[in-house]
């Protein structure tokens, strides 16, 4: 890069192979950002990139697409689990996370117009060695996974059939809502303990399928704090007080949230972080500190669930005592919903100042 720095006219530039692979990261990471570095550093065009990378490019893409019960993706990468085939079958666990993308650079490549999202599928080993894999790629109209489930389902029985999968993870699509009613209302009339909903978990499955259906952790606390940033929302903490609701001006009074609380911003790429700053054991703890003791309890069984899965120096004990406490809160507040007989979401009301939606 120093030597052309020589050359402003960027046609008398040369690259050696290292630069190549070290500009094409640093675009995969974050296209629009690279555009950004090229105005001050002698990085290679994007029109170079593609001319290098293009067959790479256009081959990966091609086995992304694929439906092949070889897992060609996976193939690939097979070297990197330190196991026999018969290992990786019986004693190695995944977790396949789905999350949709735009697909704006996809179309760019010259694919369908139509296709305006990409739904990318990773495999993710739960107790074993190797790396996190993007297995598979579905190509879609639109964002939401509803027009592709069939589609969802048959490639998740396609990688049953050689890895061992009981878990897929999603996001924040309610596309997925009716999968989880499925599970929620079986475990629920069955339950009354962890434990037992760990074994109920065990043998879960949904129509041919071996597998249980979650929400990943982070989606979850981006969902529940768009309750809290945006305005014109009630969030009740028993249902039959309306007085006892989350009060948002205490918890911006009473902790150092800073942009996590005050940023409305959807698109901004710590939306994901955000959540954890929210749901913390110290928030909590500011509350408690202030007797603000209905922001406390509402706050607790999702910080106590971040707690849980991120503080790795904490005995495994320790971790699961955080996430069968938060059960159990959950598990009481549902029981005392279903007792007094109101829904989740109550209607919304009109109000001389505004409209309020309650949840």
């Amino acid at each position: 890069m120093l030597y052309n720095l020589n050359f402003p006219n960027s046609k008398s530039r040369r690259y050696y192979a290292e630069t190549l692979q070290f500009a094409f990261m640093l675009y995969c990471k974050q296209p629009s950002e690279y555009l950004l570095a090229r105005q001050k550093l002698m990085l290679p065009s994007k029109a170079t990139l593609f001319r290098v990378f293009g067959k790479d490019i256009a081959a990966w893409k091609e086995l992304l697409l694929s439906k092949s019960s070889s897992l060609p993706v996976f193939l690939r990468f097979r070297e990197l689990y330190p196991y026999t085939d018969e290992e990786l079958r019986e004693q190695c666990h995944f977790c396949i996370g789905i999350d949709a993308i735009t697909g704006k650079l996809w179309k760019k490549s010259g694919h369908d117009d139509q296709i305006e999202d990409l739904f990318a599928l990773y495999l993710m080993p739960l107790d074993c060695k190797g790396p996190s894999i993007c297995l598979h790629i579905i190509q879609h109209t639109n964002g939401l996974a509803s027009g592709i489930m069939s589609e969802i389902l048959d490639y998740i029985a396609t990688v049953q059939k050689t890895l061992n999968v009981p878990v897929f993870t999603t996001d924040g699509d309610k596309s997925y809502d009716f999968v989880y009613q499925i599970f929620f209302h079986h475990w629920y009339s069955l339950v009354t303990g962890f434990d037992g909903l760990v074994e109920v978990l065990k043998s879960a499955k949904f129509q041919d399928l071996k597998i249980i259906f979650i929400a990943d952790v982070v989606h979850i606390g981006k969902n529940l704090r768009t309750l809290l940033i945006f305005p014109n929302k009630l969030i009740f903490l028993q249902p039959y007080d309306p007085t006892l609701h989350v009060d948002i001006t205490k918890i911006r009074l009473f902790s150092k949230l800073g942009d996590a609380i005050n940023n409305c911003d959807k698109s901004t790429t710590l939306n994901d972080k955000y959540p954890v700053t929210i749901f913390n054991v110290q928030t909590v703890k500011d509350m408690l500190d202030n007797n603000c003791y209905t922001e406390a309890t509402w706050l607790l069984p999702l910080a106590l669930w971040f707690e849980g899965v991120r503080n790795t120096i904490l005995p495994v004990e320790a971790r699961l005592s955080m996430f069968k406490l938060a059960f159990f809160i959950l598990h009481f507040f549902l029981r005392l919903q279903d007792v007094v007989g109101v829904t989740d979401r109550l209607p919304n009301i009109e109000t001389p100042d505004h409209r309020l939606k309650f949840k």
